[in-house]
């Protein structure tokens, strides 16, 4: 009786010491792992940081830089949990990282266009080819820029529609941003019918612009003969504005309107459309 104790001690014994062997290994294995996790979830929070502090300089829209933080700082965390669970568990990395390769292709192939077009529209905050405000004219919508987002720009147009362009049509078709330099060209013609004194109409053009506030005195304004013809002579009249602070269309309307009621009152008609001979 007293050899079937010991044999059972000696049993139980070793089965305790295998058990301590195996615990102390599985601890040790599992602090391994949540000290590298723990590494990467450091350097998730610092890229995520970094990120933030850089896209809110290039941002537009509020929301952006915290989104693509975010989705930085996700994926250095899934880097880093794969990473743990090699380190600690001992898990056969290729075949994990290869079902999430399949995994992603799946679920890539169903949501790419989302894909592209945010992907889009992050190169595009980094490029910056155009700011909230600025008119532009891009794929087929033209107006001021209203926001831009991760997945589309917002356009308003001067119909007063807003126009939702997919960030990836942006990014694959040419963009014309007309107020890149902060100055804008505009340009109008007329006619006056019959001879006239060129030089004195263009004193009386060249008054009305310069006394114009929203007309830019550098580059100065030019009013330039341009077409000698049986019926009258034709004028060109060039000036700059500030497309941030003046519409182009209404600038141009009111300086045809003070040209035509200015040279009225010196006894010069301006032709209609339908008066000029082809």
């Amino acid at each position: 009786m007293i050899t079937l104790f010991r044999y059972m001690f000696a049993i139980s014994a070793d089965y305790l010491r295998q058990f301590e062997t195996q615990s102390v290994r599985l601890g040790s294995h599992v602090l391994l792992g949540l000290l590298v996790f723990l590494v990467f979830l450091l350097i998730a929070l610092a890229v995520r940081k970094a990120i933030r502090a850089a896209i809110a300089r290039m941002s537009t829209q509020g929301q952006v830089d915290h989104i693509v933080a975010q989705l930085a700082y996700v994926a250095v965390l899934a880097i880093g949990a794969v990473a743990a669970l090699s380190a600690g568990f001992g898990v056969n990395v290729t075949a994990l990282v290869a079902s999430l390769g399949l995994a992603g292709f799946a679920i890539g192939f169903a949501v790419k266009d989302v894909l592209s077009n945010s992907l889009a529209g992050v190169l595009i905050l980094v490029q910056r080819p155009f700011t909230i405000g600025d008119e532009v004219a891009l794929a087929g919508a033209e107006g001021r820029v209203a926001a831009v987002r991760v997945r589309d720009t917002l356009i308003k147009t001067g119909e007063g529609t807003l126009v939702y362009v997919p960030n990836s049509i942006i990014f694959n078709s040419i963009v014309t941003n007309k107020s890149a330099y902060g100055v804008r060209l505009v340009t109008c013609r007329f006619k006056c019918a019959g001879a006239a004194d060129t030089g004195n109409i263009i004193n009386i053009c060249s008054s009305l612009l310069n006394d114009r506030a929203e007309i830019l005195k550098s580059p100065p304004p030019q009013v330039l003969l341009n077409e000698l013809s049986g019926d009258g002579l034709g004028f060109q009249v060039k000036f700059w504005i500030e497309p941030q602070k003046s519409s182009a269309d209404v600038v141009r309307s009111t300086v045809l309107l003070l040209i035509n009621d200015a040279l009225l009152k010196k006894g010069l008609r301006l032709l209609n459309a339908d008066e000029v001979a082809d």
